[in-house]
């Protein structure tokens, strides 16, 4: 903006020395001293006001609230986003306000509650991070109070999209980051889960600890909620294939095999199941039952040219 500020309308050159001065003169000049004067405060306090301040100015709290501005064509170096940590929880709500900072953490402990609130006007853009670090001895079950319906970006491991719960029964120091944003004042929430891999193509992995490898591995062919067709997931040389959108009533998950390092005993190793190949380039082995320790669950055939 331009100032008003008007210096030219004072007389520098009044009064004039070794002369009778009219007196009108000097009320001319001070009148026009007191507008400027008067001016100055104005255009100076609208700074104050709108202005953006690295410190407080005249001993004032520092508040650079831009009551939805627009910033246009910035280029920001080097951002930093607030964290609101609430420490460690095992009981009743916590109240998450999103306008009270972007990254918020909390240290689980028992049955918890978590509610929402502070999102941009519905047609802006909302987003914060959500950190939980699983203490204690769970399970736990972390209950969502969702204003709006919570809709999953990629699939959310452990959580019921019917109830808004998680369930967490991993051991103590287990780590769990979510990404949120909405666009119509938390009305409809998209959430993901940014701990896991949502690369779920077949890999060379060999494990039974999901959290330790962030995939999931279903609990029953019916799979859970969120469950959709095309996912994929590896583990226990198992390969998972999901052929449809989850209901609750149908199988919609399939089991398939991969070639396991072939067994030293007939009875096998834990974790041995029906359907289990494998093969050393002398024998195919072929396990037809599930582990016990003493029964012998693995056939082999000689390996002959075709």
């Amino acid at each position: 903006m331009s100032s008003t500020i008007n210096p030219n309308n004072i007389d520098t050159a009044y009064p004039i020395a070794g002369q009778d001065n009219d007196s009108q003169g000097f009320r001319d000049n001070f009148t026009n001293i007191s507008t400027n004067l008067a001016t100055a405060k104005s255009e100076i306090e609208e700074l104050q006001n709108k202005g953006i301040f690295k410190s407080a100015v005249g001993g004032a709290i520092l508040s650079n609230d831009m009551a939805g501005a627009e910033i246009k064509d910035a280029t920001v170096v080097r951002q930093r986003l607030k964290v609101v940590d609430y420490g460690t929880v095992s009981t009743g709500t916590v109240n998450l306000d999103a306008s009270s900072g972007t990254y918020h953490k909390i240290t689980v402990t028992g049955d918890i509650n978590i509610d929402f609130s502070g999102f941009a006007p519905t047609g802006t853009y909302t987003e914060f991070y959500l950190e939980l670090l699983i203490d204690g001895t769970p399970p736990y079950v972390v209950t969502m109070l969702w204003p709006g319906a919570i809709v999953q970006e990629k699939r959310i491991r452990h959580f019921d999209f019917v109830a808004n719960t998680f369930t967490f029964s991993g051991g103590p120091g287990s780590t769990y980051s979510y990404k949120m944003h909405t666009t119509d004042a938390g009305s409809r929430m998209i959430m993901t889960d940014l701990a896991r891999d949502h690369n779920l193509t077949a890999r060379n992995i060999f494990s039974s600890s999901e959290d330790a490898l962030n995939i999931d591995v279903p609990n029953s062919l019916l799979g859970r909620p969120g469950d959709v067709a095309g996912m994929t997931v590896e583990a226990n040389n198992k390969f998972f294939v999901c052929s449809d959108t989850w209901d609750g009533t149908t199988e919609i998950w399939s089991v398939y095999y991969a070639l396991r390092p072939a067994p030293t005993v007939a009875t096998g190793a834990a974790g041995d199941s029906p359907g289990m190949v494998a093969s050393d380039g002398t024998y195919a082995y072929f396990c037809d039952g599930f582990y016990d320790g003493a029964t012998s669950i693995w056939k082999r055939v000689a390996i002959a040219t075709w």
